[in-house]
């Protein structure tokens, strides 16, 4: 019966107003949990969001950032990948955790091609763009220490 209540109750919140919100708010929470959260959250509330306006870049972009997020901390390395890349492509103010994320699985080669290339270009735009974090000047000078053939 409990199970029943649950699905009237998700039934009726895809139906409301405020679902997007709700659920994006459940993703978010998942994303805390690291490997144990559900990534089915976050892919439900970017279901929804996908049929809104454009108006949704911003918060699509953190969506898949929190869902890659949940996929790296299972070792999902093809999926997190799929993901920080799609927060990329989205040029929105999370595109650069994503950049910094996904330069960090080129240059260990999870869930995609090592490619210390791509490492140093993904890095450089975070630069680039100001490097609030300091993460990716810091993952710039150890790879330019370590391989300076790809920091050209």
């Amino acid at each position: 019966m409990s199970k029943f209540i649950v699905l009237v109750f998700l039934v009726l919140s895809l139906h409301s107003s405020d679902s997007f919100e709700i659920e994006s708010k459940k993703c978010d929470d998942e994303s805390f949990k690291g490997a144990q959260g559900n990534e089915l959250v976050c892919l439900n509330a970017i279901q929804l969001l996908d049929k809104k306006s454009k108006e949704k870049d911003k918060k699509l972009s953190s969506l898949y950032l929190a869902t890659a997020y949940i996929y790296e901390a299972k070792e999902d390395w093809k999926n997190a990948a799929m993901y920080f890349e799609k927060s990329i492509a989205l040029e929105t103010s999370f595109s650069d955790l994503a950049r910094i994320n996904m330069g960090t699985l080129y240059y260990h080669g999870r869930g995609v091609i090592k490619n210390y290339t791509k490492s140093y270009e993904l890095w450089k735009q975070v630069v680039k763009n100001g490097d609030w974090t300091g993460n990716a000047t810091n993952n710039l000078d150890y790879l330019c220490s370590k391989h300076s053939w790809a920091c050209k």
